[in-house]
């Protein structure tokens, strides 16, 4: 009977040494799954923030070409523009030859002037839409 009152003793010891180890290794895993958890929303606060400044970036860059080819285009269609005008004016200038001859050269300018604002329209277009 002694022996039996010592092996429940023994056996006692190690259910309360086995209770305390996993109690142990319960708060341990929780603290380690607080920490990964701690550390997952750090990484997708880092993230979000890493794509929101490339977001920004590839916008500013995509703003920044647009409007720079848009000028461009602008500035080339403002030149046929121009060069459109002046046709008209020389027209305007040379109306009296056309009495003289002069009818074919004139209508050869006034197309030039039509192919040069065929040419030009999409840009106002697309300026129109952008601006509007």
């Amino acid at each position: 009977m002694a022996r039996h009152g010592a092996d429940t003793a023994d056996l006692a010891q190690r259910f309360g040494d086995l209770t305390a180890e996993l109690e142990r290794q319960r708060q341990t895993t929780g603290t380690n799954v607080s920490q990964m958890l701690l550390e997952a929303d750090r990484g997708l606060t880092l993230l979000t923030q890493h794509l929101d400044g490339r977001l920004s970036e590839s916008l500013t860059g995509v703003h920044q070409a647009f409007e720079t080819d848009a000028l461009t285009q602008l500035g080339t269609a403002s030149q046929a523009l121009q060069q459109g005008l002046d046709g008209i004016a020389q027209g305007a200038e040379g109306f009296q030859d056309v009495f003289d001859g002069q009818l074919g050269t004139i209508v050869q300018q006034l197309h030039g002037v039509i192919q040069i604002i065929e040419q030009i329209k999409p840009i106002l277009d697309m300026a129109r839409r952008w601006l509007a």
